[in-house]
């Protein structure tokens, strides 16, 4: 009995041997799991087996949101209104018509628009510069506004404010201390990723020295003009003249006859000051004549000059247009308007002309009160005025 009841149990023994045994290869041949999500997030290796960072990887696995979105609308926002203020708001006048001196200004606006279109596609596409550019542009805003608040040349209302420029200064420093110390720009474009190269420092002196280059040249031109100028005056002044001729160093011109002509300096600007000439004749009239430089030959030109010598006493009386237009006097352009106004019963005629030569960038402007008994006089004074 002990032999029959060993048998039985070295089968089992065998069978239990043979499960184990399948069970053991079994598992040996299984494929090992692997986490997909993982190997997608982890960082690609150089040719050392090192781990980087790289543009694609950076892209696919960070995300602008928040402060930084807003500050990307920010440098969209504000790159578009420093270049649309420097084309659009600028007066050539405010310059001496200077092609160089206008570049001063409107290149930087332009530069800035530039500037923030490249950082916001280079915080998108994760490029290694984007922080130094988007640095860059915050410190283009400081030390314009800056430099602004120095120079003390406002407007009183508009983008060219103090208080404008104070704000400029403010948010600047504010977003120059939060792309330093910023959380979501370290992971959006990590400090072991970030790279400067010589063409991006390259790009930054152009942007720099372009503008002071361009002030340079202006300065130079103007400087030269000036000179030119003196000794145009100074041949103009030593000329000898007759009798009735006379001269402020811009222009000669003749009094017309049977009228009185006093002179006197009238300042038209912080250190300017223009020579003008009243001439009167009681049975006839009175005029005004002055000289300056200004080659803006246009309709809105003459506009401004003609408000700004109507006087007060005219804006209380309705004013009635007779005649105006442009015409050539001696080979000059003239651009006149003759109004009349009715004061005390009587019609006073107010004569306005603007006679400008190309050659030399001056305009003479005369202005004439009378009661159109006889206006001979007009024309004789504008025939005889000489720039040159």
């Amino acid at each position: 009995m002990d032999k029959e009841d060993l048998q039985p149990r070295k089968e089992n023994e065998n069978v239990v041997d043979q499960q184990d045994l399948q069970k053991s290869v079994d598992s040996s041949q299984e494929v090992p799991t692997i986490n997909i999500e993982e190997e997608e997030n982890t960082l690609p290796l150089d040719e050392y087996g090192n781990q980087i960072y790289t543009s694609e990887w950076l892209k696919e696995n960070t995300s602008i949101h928040g402060w930084l979105s807003f500050f990307l609308f920010a440098l969209a926002l504000g790159g578009l209104i420093s270049a649309g203020s420097s084309l659009f708001t600028i007066k050539p006048e405010d310059y001496a018509n200077n092609f160089f001196l206008i570049c001063t200004d409107v290149v930087p606006g332009l530069c800035m628009l530039g500037v923030a279109i490249y950082t916001i596609y280079a915080f998108n596409e994760r490029k290694a510069n984007a922080v130094f550019y988007g640095k860059f542009y915050v410190a283009l805003v400081l030390v314009t506004n800056l430099l602004s608040i120095v120079i003390d040349d406002f407007d009183e209302t508009g983008l060219n404010t103090l208080k404008h420029a104070v704000r400029g200064v403010i948010w600047s420093i504010i977003w120059f201390i939060y792309l330093i110390n910023s959380n979501q720009v370290e992971e959006i474009i990590p400090s072991s990723f970030r790279t400067i190269t010589r063409r991006d420092w390259g790009i930054v002196a152009a942007i720099i020295a372009f503008p002071l280059l361009c002030l340079l040249i202006g300065v130079i031109q103007i400087n030269n003009t000036v000179a030119e100028r003196t000794a145009e005056e100074y041949n103009l002044s030593s000329r000898t003249l007759s009798e009735n001729e006379r001269t402020d160093g811009k222009m000669i011109f003749t009094i017309p006859n049977s009228f009185t002509c006093t002179e006197e300096e009238v300042a038209v600007d912080e250190g300017v000051k223009v020579k003008v000439y009243n001439m009167e004749n009681e049975d006839i009239g009175n005029c005004t004549l002055c000289c300056d430089y200004d080659n803006d030959v246009t309709r809105k030109n003459f506009n401004e000059y003609r408000n700004n010598w109507k006087g007060d006493d005219a804006s209380e009386y309705n004013e009635t247009s007779v005649d105006e237009g442009t015409r050539y006097i001696v080979g000059n352009t003239c651009i006149y308007k003759i109004s009349s106004y009715r004061v005390n019963g009587v019609d006073v005629y107010w004569r306005f002309f603007m006679l400008f030569d190309k050659s030399t960038g001056k305009v003479a402007v005369l202005s004439c009160y009378d009661r159109n008994e006889n206006t001979d006089y007009v024309e004789e004074l504008l025939r005889s005025i000489r720039f040159k």
